[in-house]
Formats: structure tokens, C-alpha cells, sequence
């Protein structure tokens, strides 16, 4: 899978998190930050991750999670994870 489809496939994720939420209808980008722009808490995080794992048919190491802080470092654990 090449990255610019999975950046959508992660993008397209997080805005169904996003509907109904003060942050539904914000521009999801790579360069989105979790905490400051799209205001996802603990939870969501890890329903989106749960989602995400579903969708692509892998699970990301519990591990990485502290460590996102960027939607570009969420692509980033799925490619390596993915052998991109």
C-alpha cells in the first residue's frame, strides 16, 4: 500500500471519529497534531487505533501509541508495520 493511500485511509478514519464533535468538519492532515488540532482524548485514540487496526488487518504494537502526536507519525507506525 502506498503511503498517500494509507494517509487517506487514516484521514478518512479519524473524521468519522471527529463527526459530532466540536472539531467535526476540521481539515485532517498529516501534519494534524492529535492534541491540538483534533482534540482527541485517551479514548478515542484508542478506538480509532482499534479501528484502524480492523480496517488494514493488523494490529499496532500497544507500545507505540505514547508517541503519536502527529497523524504523520500514526502513517509512519502502519507503514513499518505493514513492511512499506
Amino acid at each position: 500500500m502506498q503511503r498517500k493511500q494509507l494517509t487517506e485511509i487514516i484521514c478518512s478514519e479519524i473524521q468519522e471519529r471527529l463527526k459530532g464533535s466540536d472539531t467535526n468538519g476540521v481539515t485532517v492532515s498529516e501534519e494534524s497534531s492529535f492534541d491540538l488540532d483534533l482534540h482527541l482524548d485517551s479514548f478515542m485514540m484508542v478506538l480509532l487505533i482499534t479501528g484502524l487496526d480492523e480496517r488494514l488487518g493488523i494490529r499496532m504494537p500497544a507500545d507505540c501509541l505514547q508517541d503519536l502526536i502527529y497523524v504523520k507519525d500514526l502513517v509512519e507506525v502502519y507503514e513499518r508495520e505493514l513492511g512499506e
